[in-house]
């Protein structure tokens, strides 16, 4: 027992980095020490027949008090080795709740990359989709595009060629009333031709805007509009108004915006109604608080079926040959060149009239 508990007391004293600990247990040993030494006089006085020696060495005053002693430091090393606990097992927990937050902050960490990564690859999915939807649009546009170029382009040109070949008999029959006849068919499709390819080249020049953005004087274009639409056949008859309600001066793409108002003008000159006496064509402006400047071009002409109204603003449209005029490639520009400038085109329409609304984003002017 004696060797087990020197051992014992040892391998404490080795093992602990607590001074306090380390005290007690010297106490502890020494008193032990002591003790054992007390005990082994005892037993040696016992051997030698010296009983009342040996009960004065065991219940002398030296004994009791290395007794107290060792049972002061054991009770000391006690709570202090319950102590030395404590604290092993806090610090083992607080090790564990550093290691559990660090966990859980890279956990966290990693989680949010996770669904960054998830968000940016459903962006690029969706912008990929519309990409594709968008590029299979174009695609379609291309073979409607191709599919009437082939026939818009050739029928004004056989014509040509037609009534040239016609044109050459008559010079050598010296048929010259027919001859004129024929040339004012020449000259019209010529014109149509022409026509064509201005539109052509309008479309082209539209998906890259490279106008300038510059201030808007409403008014010059209104004046160049009435020049413009003033050889149009159906114009006579027709009062062309302008209303310009917005206060303030602006600017945005000029030049765009004077192609897009003309265009919209001399369709509502073309289709107006021959019947009426009072057939007017109104151009007006407002603007909202948000820099939204907002133009509407309205006519009490014949209108647009309203069957054909989701395929106003498509390439060659043209409601009828019988009362259609032009390349059915205006209006199809229009929402081109407005969609450029970022701004929106909408229609109404029935047997009463027309009105198309322009919604544009315009920097005011301050002076």
């Amino acid at each position: 027992m004696v060797t087990i508990l020197d051992a014992s007391i040892a391998e404490a004293l080795e093992r602990t980095n607590n001074q306090n600990l380390s005290s007690f247990l010297t106490e502890v040993s020494t008193a032990n020490d002591k003790l054992i030494a007390l005990e082994e006089q005892a037993f040696a006085y016992v051997f030698e027949n010296k009983l009342t020696e040996a009960v004065n060495v065991l219940f002398g005053d030296e004994y009791q008090e290395q007794k107290g002693i060792y049972a002061q430091g054991i009770e000391k090393f006690s709570v202090a080795i319950n102590g030395e606990v404590n604290r092993s097992i806090s610090n083992a927990e607080q090790y564990i709740q550093i290691k559990a937050i660090i966990i859980i902050v890279v956990l966290s960490i990693f989680t949010a990359f996770i669904f960054y990564l998830t968000r940016r690859i459903q962006n690029w999915e969706v912008n990929l989709e519309n990409r594709n939807i968008e590029l299979e649009k174009k695609k379609n546009e291309l073979e409607i595009f191709s599919y009437s170029m082939s026939h818009d382009l050739k029928a004004p040109l056989k014509s040509i060629q037609g009534f040239s070949k016609r044109i050459d008999k008559y010079i050598d029959k010296e048929r010259f009333e027919d001859i004129k006849e024929m040339n004012s068919h020449v000259i019209s499709n010529a014109v149509k031709l022409d026509k064509l390819v201005d539109d052509i080249m309008g479309i082209i020049k539209a998906e890259k805007i490279n106008d300038l953005v510059e201030e808007v004087d409403f008014s010059l274009i209104a004046e160049n509009i009435s020049t413009d639409i003033s050889s149009l056949d159906n114009i006579h008859g027709v009062e062309f108004t302008a209303d310009f309600g917005h206060k303030i001066e602006v600017s945005c793409h000029r030049q765009s915006l004077y192609q897009v108002l003309t265009n919209l003008v001399s369709n509502a000159v073309k289709y107006a109604k021959s019947d009426i006496e009072d057939a007017f064509v109104k151009l007006e402006t407002s603007m909202n608080e948000h820099n939204i400047l907002k133009i509407t071009v309205s006519d009490n002409g014949i209108g647009i079926s309203e069957d054909m109204h989701d395929r106003v603003f498509s390439m060659f449209f043209r409601e009828s040959s019988t009362v259609s005029f032009g390349t059915g490639l205006g209006l199809y520009l229009v929402k081109k060149q407005i969609e450029n400038m970022n701004g929106t085109i909408t229609f109404s329409s029935d047997k009463n009239g027309s009105i198309f609304s322009i919604l544009l984003p315009v920097v005011p002017i301050e002076h």
